[in-house]
């Protein structure tokens, strides 16, 4: 059955290609665009308000005003500046979904759950009567703030406990909810209420095939990549730390880093800190290279040159990386742990060793780098993983399938 186009606005605070969110908000919004639907974009503008071309879609631009630091607000701001930014950000979402609506109608409103960017918008349809005068809204679970705080170990504040107040409203008030992974959706329930875990459609993150695709270059022998940030939560110190075992045995061993550094707890680069690692293991400097961040349009070309990619993540909300891997067709070894768990098979299209346990991720990337057709045969499993499961139309097409029945319901509604 062929089914109508909808116009869907896209919330998110980070632009396309920048952050989990603003990957999954650009694949998404592609696969959508891809599938016949209308799709606009509100982002956070850091100068002024706006309207633009991204990549051939629609962006509004919203900023949050400047706080005023009046004299006896000065306290307030200083406790609950982030809160403050969130509820802003969220009132002018809602003002640009509403002019967007009373312009030419919008039938749904994705918005993630991190710093409650739907809530005001959420709220406004509940003040209203619901769906029934306007659009569908649906929360997405990458995962809010106050579970990435928990995740890292820091201990609550009252910021951060107002964060989650805001967060938890907007995802309640949604029309739909959806998750990328059990993982995520049982987390955020088991915090929030099990009548969420209930309401949550899981749905995978989408991810561009066509531009993640194998190449036809051979990778350089011996390198293990790792793409994303440079920061605890994705394990690269877990990689250094196997490396002398990983290179006794295949001496042309190296780590490449591609992503941003990032900052210690207590200040300092996180990729010096890597480096003076390396040398007090007493491994050669050339063992450990790093490039930066590095733009979306050049990563297939990074990943292309990896023997085996690793994803040694402590903890892992979305799995882009690993997904953008096995799109190209590379090896996986990946920890056992939020999303990674079930986003690859062990022994099927990756291999799986227990979170932060570098002797177990030395003897699997030891065990690969030796073996070129088990290398083959996982990296064929891992590409023929994503095109069935994770590319973006057959994502896109699932989603617009939730959205038209969501918003059939409430067409019914109002009859």
């Amino acid at each position: 059955m062929t089914r109508a186009t909808l116009r869907i606005v896209l919330v998110a605070g980070e632009d396309p290609g920048s952050g989990a969110v603003g990957t999954y908000t650009g694949e998404l919004a592609r696969g959508l665009v891809a599938e016949g639907h209308h799709v606009e974009l509100v982002l956070r503008g850091r100068a002024q308000d706006g309207v633009e071309l991204l990549d051939g879609l629609t962006v509004h631009r919203v900023t949050v005003p400047a706080p005023s630091w009046r004299r006896g607000s000065v306290a307030t701001l200083v406790r609950a500046h982030g809160a403050r930014e969130a509820v802003m950000f969220s009132s002018r979402v809602a003002q640009v979904v509403a002019r967007l609506h009373r312009a030419g109608g919008v039938d749904v409103v994705e918005a993630p759950d991190f710093e409650a960017t739907g809530l005001t918008t959420a709220l406004h349809q509940r003040a209203h009567g619901g769906v029934r005068r306007g659009p569908v809204i649906v929360a997405r679970l990458h995962a809010p703030g106050s579970l990435a705080t928990r995740l890292a170990g820091e201990a609550p504040t009252a910021e951060t406990r107002l964060l989650e107040r805001l967060e938890r409203a907007a995802v309640h008030d949604a029309t739909m909810v959806t998750a990328p992974t059990h993982a995520i959706a049982s987390e955020v329930a088991a915090r929030w209420g099990a009548d969420l875990r209930r309401r949550v459609q899981v749905v995978p993150n989408p991810i561009d095939v066509e531009h993640f695709a194998p190449a036809p270059t051979p990778a350089d022998a011996g390198t293990l990549l790792i793409v994303g940030r440079i920061e605890h939560d994705a394990g690269q110190d877990v990689a250094v730390e196997a490396l002398p075992a990983i290179r006794s045995d295949i001496p042309e061993a190296r780590l490449l880093l591609v992503g941003a550094d990032g900052e210690l707890d207590g200040g300092g680069s996180a990729l010096a800190a890597l480096r003076r690692r390396v040398a007090a293991l007493g491994m050669p400097e050339h063992a450990l290279q790093a490039t930066g961040a590095v733009a979306r349009e050049q990563l297939p070309t990074y990943l292309a040159r990896a023997s085996v990619c690793l994803v040694p993540s402590r903890a892992d909300a979305s799995g882009y990386s690993c997904l953008q891997a096995m799109s190209c067709g590379r090896p996986i070894v990946a920890s056992a742990t939020g999303a990674l768990a079930e986003l690859v098979s062990d022994g099927s299209d990756g291999l799986l060793t227990a979170p932060g346990d570098a002797a177990a991720l030395a003897h699997a990337a030891i065990c690969l780098l030796g073996d070129a057709d088990r290398r083959e045969r996982l990296g064929h499993g891992a590409r023929g993983t994503v095109e069935q499961r994770f590319a973006a139309p057959v994502v896109a097409r699932r989603l617009a399938a939730l959205y038209a029945d969501a918003a059939s319901a409430a067409t019914l509604g109002r009859a």
